[in-house]
């Protein structure tokens, strides 16, 4: 009797310790999606998640085999980043690289895929809405409200992205169809007057994938080229209203005049509004593995642009190539260009495979009639980053991307939404807590 009763106490007693080794993770993990959502420099150009990765890396490295494709990606970062570092010692023989740009650079990149890491660590202790909450909170309070973009359009610039990641949490939390197309359209009508294309359309994308979803099902079932054909036809219906909204003056004067020059500078308004994608195009004609991590631009890098900027027709001499493109470092304004210029081929392959899976993971959600407006906001940014955007304004929906649109591995991506997991939890892909 004595023996049963010393075991039902030891039990107790291990019950409680795992509680409280449970309960410290979670706090823990918190803190962790917090930091590394802030938006502070450290000495040596360091930042948050790159010390809040490097301090929990054993626990984030192990949880990454949960994801699919997360080990990969991780993996391939890492190589891009050391392949970035080669080119530039290669480069620094004959062309001028700085040290200190170099190792600002290789911080950024580390920020975006040991950021990721941790979040993803931390979504599975806490769900994903509540990572989301506390990575917008922490890169709402760390906007630089000295920035001079800042503060000609803050909304625009600076807190668009931070309060829209919130406010679409909180509603895919509701789990209510209209709450979240409530809340698109209110982000919608912010945005249309603050002079935001991009992001109007954007919103516009997201509310169209919510019903598109619904109606999927009912039509085709759980069919993912339907689910796809979806995203691409309404996408490109959206981009269409949007284009003659901001024509008509719908979303200001200002976006009407400029959206009038781009499409009459090249027929495009993506073209005509992005023209740093033909001086991409022509740097890489001139040399395809890239430059590398700190390999500052040169006379010739800036003529190589300006010509194919001009043959895009663009005019090139204003200012704007040699002041931002080439004044302090190569900023080509997207992620795709940007991950050429500094880690070559490798960084080329990682970023646009972290856009077709962001795409494929909301395609298998829609699929599965459990897509929130808060993924297909992500995932549409994901990409549109990934064309149109710069490196360090990119940073934060990058991170929250991977961490939010990866799915686990041992959910079959088909499976009813109620579904539970191997161990007996529900998916946190499906349910947001």
């Amino acid at each position: 009797m004595s023996d049963r009763l010393d075991a039902r106490v030891e039990h107790v007693e291990l019950n409680g310790a795992s509680e409280r080794q449970r309960l410290s993770l979670i706090v823990l993990a918190c803190a962790a999606a917090f930091g590394v959502g802030l938006r502070v420099s450290l000495p040596l150009s360091l930042t948050p998640a790159v010390v809040i990765g490097v301090a929990l890396a054993p626990v984030w490295l192990s949880k990454l085999s949960e994801f699919a494709f997360a080990r990969l990606i991780t993996a391939v970062a890492f190589l891009a980043v050391l392949n970035g570092l080669v080119l530039s010692a290669f480069a620094s023989s004959a062309e001028r690289v700085d040290s200190g740009e170099r190792l600002a650079l290789t911080f950024m990149f580390l920020t975006i895929f040991v950021g990721a890491g941790v979040l993803l660590w931390a979504r599975t202790l806490v769900g994903v809405i509540p990572v989301v909450l506390l990575f917008s909170v922490a890169a709402a309070a760390t906007i630089s409200r000295s920035s001079e973009t800042v503060m000609l359009n803050p909304w625009k610039f600076g807190y668009s992205t931070p309060i829209t990641l919130f406010v679409l949490a909180l509603a895919w939390w509701s789990r209510k169809l209209w709450v979240e197309l409530l809340a698109l359209a209110a982000l919608a009508i912010v945005g249309m007057s603050n002079d935001s294309r991009s992001y109007f359309a954007m919103l516009l994308v997201a509310g169209v994938v919510l019903v598109w979803q619904r109606l999927a099902t009912k039509i085709a079932g759980k069919s993912l080229v339907f689910s796809a054909l979806g995203l691409g036809l309404g996408a490109a219906g959206v981009y269409v209203l949007a284009t003659q909204l901001a024509l008509r003056g719908a979303l200001g004067e200002q976006a009407a005049a400029r959206t009038q020059l781009q499409m009459n500078n090249s027929g495009s308004l993506l073209l005509g509004g992005r023209p740093e994608i033909s001086a991409t195009l022509a740097l890489m004609r001139e040399r395809i593995w890239g430059y590398g991590l700190g390999r500052m631009p040169n006379w010739d890098d800036v003529a190589t642009a300006k010509t194919g900027m001009a043959r895009a027709g663009y005019d090139p001499n204003n200012g704007y190539v040699e002041r931002y493109m080439f004044g302090g470092r190569f900023e080509v304004h997207s992620l795709f260009g940007d991950f050429w210029i500094f880690l070559g081929i490798i960084g080329v392959v990682l970023i646009l495979g972290v856009g077709v899976l962001s795409l494929v993971g909301v395609a298998l959600r829609v699929r599965s009639n459990t897509v929130s407006g808060l993924e297909v906001f992500i995932a549409i940014n994901m990409v549109w980053n990934i064309a149109f955007s710069p490196l360090y304004a990119s940073i934060p929906m990058a991170t929250i991307g991977i961490a939010v649109l990866l799915w686990p591995r041992e959910i079959n991506a088909g499976a009813s939404a109620d579904a539970g997991a191997s161990d007996g939890q529900t998916p946190i892909e499906y349910s947001p807590v």
